[in-house]
């Protein structure tokens, strides 16, 4: 072949590779769904942009190793700097059932609280806002189509599991002190995952002092380095370090009730909870 045909071939031969790269790193850009929600619902094809690195695969290198002998192996541990990437993903999530909270509030203030012992304000809570929180998961981790499996958790626990209890003290007249006070308390509430503390008097948030903001970020940075350094040491185990023998065919209900009080399934069960 000529050089020129050479030259041809190689930079062909590039490009199918990029492609390839392209495709496996975003799947879904050659989706017409993709294209279509990115044209004309850009805070969609935003959203899909920002989730489009999947974090399946933990990709991080550790900054340095050690081993620890187990019988006549060795496990090796590394230390590995914060997935940034991941944090941005789980603040968007955040944001996401933020704004999904605030504007559900609208329809229970609405339709709910002011209409609370009607037929109207059941079949609306019962009707409509409690389905819609069953289908949340099911519609947003598609949508913008998150694999990752904690970003999946938040989807599913965060906004309609609140929603749906919040819910459930506006239709009966439960809810916090001060929360019903006007639109902008409630749509506050409800568009945060924590309760917040209202001035009985002025119905106003009260703010947090600079001591409460060290405090809990204290705890944060604490409860983050713990349970990263369990599930770490539990990882290479299949998070079972201890081996729980099957006895018996598990046709009888004893003794599959008996399985439960072994030393090393409970063993299993105190170590797993112990992050908590």
């Amino acid at each position: 072949p000529t050089k020129r045909e050479i030259k041809h071939t190689h930079t062909h031969t590039h490009t199918i590779r990029r492609a390839r790269y392209i495709q496996q790193r975003h799947p879904s850009s050659n989706n017409p769904a993709h294209t279509y929600a990115q044209k004309n619902m850009p805070i969609l094809g935003l959203l899909k942009q920002v989730f489009s690195n999947k974090l399946v695969t933990d990709v991080r290198q550790p900054l340095f190793t050690f081993d620890i002998p187990q019988g006549e192996d060795t496990i090796t541990y590394g230390f590995v700097a914060p997935d940034l990437l991941f944090w941005v993903e789980l603040g968007v999530v955040l944001l996401v059932t933020a704004i999904c909270g605030a504007l559900t509030s609208i329809l229970i203030y609405n339709y709910i609280v002011r209409q609370r012992g009607t037929w109207n304000a059941y079949l609306v809570g019962y009707g409509i806002i409690i389905p819609i929180c069953i289908a949340f998961p099911y519609v947003m981790i598609p949508l913008l189509e998150i694999e990752n499996k904690i970003l999946k958790f938040c989807h599913i626990s965060i906004f309609p599991i609140l929603t749906m209890f919040r819910c459930s003290e506006a239709m009966y007249g439960f809810s916090p002190p001060s929360v019903e006070h006007s639109h902008q308390t409630f749509m506050l509430y409800y568009a945060n995952i924590p309760h917040i503390h209202f001035d009985p008097k002025t119905h106003v948030p009260l703010k947090s002092s600079w001591a409460d903001v060290k405090e809990k970020l204290y705890y944060f940075v604490y409860e983050l380095c713990v349970v990263g350094a369990v599930l770490s040491f539990l990882s290479p185990f299949d998070y079972v370090p201890w081996t729980v023998e099957e006895k018996g065919d598990g046709v009888l209900l004893l003794e599959e009730v008996g399985s439960l009080f072994r030393w090393n399934h409970i063993l299993n069960n105190l170590m797993g909870a112990s992050k908590y």
